[in-house]
């Protein structure tokens, strides 16, 4: 499987620079944005459309990076309180074994008494 990932990723490069390379006039060409509010305006020089693209590229992966590690923190938090929670029921759970089995042999010991009592009357 890690070898198939390694072509893959090769793959995806070669490819990558394949289209940079045939785009290159395209990818180097300026864009300019202007924001015209009522109250200000501002505007950019020219920026090349690469860089446009890379920046878009590392600004999701940082936000996916933010959200992913969020995430890993709540399923974490969830899973330490749920370890809690059972702990806590086998805690219980032993506790009521055990008193189920003191209540079980005292049980068994007056019951055995009483056939002892019934044999001797016989």
């Amino acid at each position: 499987m890690r070898f198939v990932k390694g072509i893959l990723l090769l793959v995806i490069v070669a490819f990558l620079v394949l289209f940079a390379a045939q785009n290159s006039d395209v990818l180097t060409s300026g864009t300019l944005f202007k924001l015209d509010l009522h109250w200000v305006t501002w505007e950019t020089g020219q920026l090349p459309l690469y860089l446009l693209v890379v920046g878009a590229f590392l600004l999701g992966g940082l936000l996916m990076f933010i959200y992913l590690l969020t995430e890993y923190l709540r399923s974490k938090g969830a899973a330490k309180s749920l370890r809690h929670e059972r702990d806590r029921l086998k805690r219980e759970l032993e506790n009521e074994r055990a008193s189920s089995t003191s209540y079980t042999s005292s049980y068994t010991s007056s019951s055995s008494d009483d056939s002892d009592s019934g044999s001797a009357e016989s």
